[in-house]
């Protein structure tokens, strides 16, 4: 039977290390970890779950310390989990069966993670209200991306990249890579006192971007700005980004984000309409629009925005409220009701916001 080794690099993680060794103990035929210099109870931790435990110089490059974790692992398969995250105990016998069941040209599983946050007027956020993962309970919600996390134990599969290393462009050069309908849970977002991380990545980011400067990178950080409150700094981010490729949605949705946050429409336009050329059918692009139509009184041109971006995302609360806003303003009190009761059960935090009578 093929065995996995899990590998996960860490340093001052004693908050969530626990939660992530307990959700992989019983799946895991080896756990290794490197540790990058931590001055907590990181290492002890650690210890009580895996005799594993190597010592890593950091050299402010993520991808050298998850390649030395990666040389440790003996297994057939690695997956790579990092110690803000888990995998939920209803997975674990899926995840099994994944493995044992990999066709000979699979090289790799990528995974839907699920960054927890209590943030819900960032753009793409969905509603943990009643979802059936109790680790959904830990936020209001969450914002998906995808990440490649499982691969065959090969010398050729190593990360790049210097602040995000991913195994993604490895990967594809070795074989076909599936599709896992597991979610990765991350909690990094909801931890307290972490102002030195955010100092850590800043420094980083400054580093990295005079080496080898990228649209994804200045993407990165500026979307890393906007979730601290700083949008005007986040915006001559994006900026960069899409001055290298103006072809790279990603940053040209974010700017808009950050001049509507901002408050300046008239940008906001501007960069929904090249973000709509590339890619028509997010539906951030038409919530956006519906948003400002809202605050210009074209109650019939924001309903008409609302509706089309709940058409592409029905499960998004803030669409439902500012669809509620809109008829309420019209007169349609019975239907703004619905819409109002559909944001609330979505999202529990918007009954702060709404006085059913």
């Amino acid at each position: 039977m093929a065995k996995l080794s899990v590998c996960m690099i860490v340093k001052n993680e004693e908050q969530f290390l626990k939660n992530a060794l307990t959700s992989i103990k019983h799946l895991a035929d080896e756990i290794i970890i490197v540790d990058t210099g931590s001055i907590d109870s990181t290492p002890e931790i650690a210890l009580q779950f895996t005799p594993n435990l190597f010592n890593f110089k950091w050299n402010d490059n993520f991808a050298s310390a998850r390649n030395f974790a990666l040389s440790k692992a003996t297994g057939d398969w690695i997956f790579v989990l990092d110690a803000d995250e888990s995998v939920s105990v209803l997975d674990i016998d899926e995840f099994k069966t994944i493995i044992q069941e990999a066709s000979e040209e699979t090289s790799a599983y990528a995974f839907t993670r699920r960054n927890y946050t209590n943030e819900h007027k960032v753009a793409s956020f969905i509603s943990s209200a009643s979802d059936p993962y109790p680790e959904a309970k830990m936020a209001s919600g969450y914002i998906e991306d995808k990440v490649i996390r499982l691969v065959r134990n090969l010398p050729q599969i190593q990360f790049i990249g210097q602040i995000h290393a991913t195994l993604n462009e490895s990967v594809r050069k070795v074989g076909k890579i599936e599709e896992s309908g597991i979610p990765i849970h991350h909690f990094g977002q909801l931890k307290f006192g972490n102002e030195s991380k955010k100092e850590f990545y800043e420094h980083l980011y400054q580093v990295a971007e005079k080496e080898s400067p990228s649209a994804k990178l200045f993407w990165q950080h500026g979307q890393d700005l906007l979730s601290r409150g700083d949008a005007v700094k986040a915006i001559s981010y994006f900026c960069k980004s899409v001055n290298i490729d103006k072809g790279f949605f990603p940053a040209w949705l974010a700017m808009a984000n950050g001049h509507l946050i901002h408050g300046d429409y008239f940008r906001t336009r501007v960069a929904l309409s090249k973000a709509r050329e590339l890619n028509p059918n997010h539906f951030y692009i038409y919530l956006a629009q519906g948003i400002m139509l809202i605050t210009e009184r074209d109650f019939n041109g924001a309903l008409e925005e609302l509706f089309h971006a709940l058409e592409l995302e029905p499960k998004n609360a803030a669409i439902h409220y500012y669809t509620g806003l809109c008829l309420h303003a019209k007169g349609d009190t019975e239907r703004a009701y619905l819409a109002f009761k559909n944001a609330c059960d979505i999202d529990p935090t918007y009954k702060e916001k709404v006085k059913f009578e």
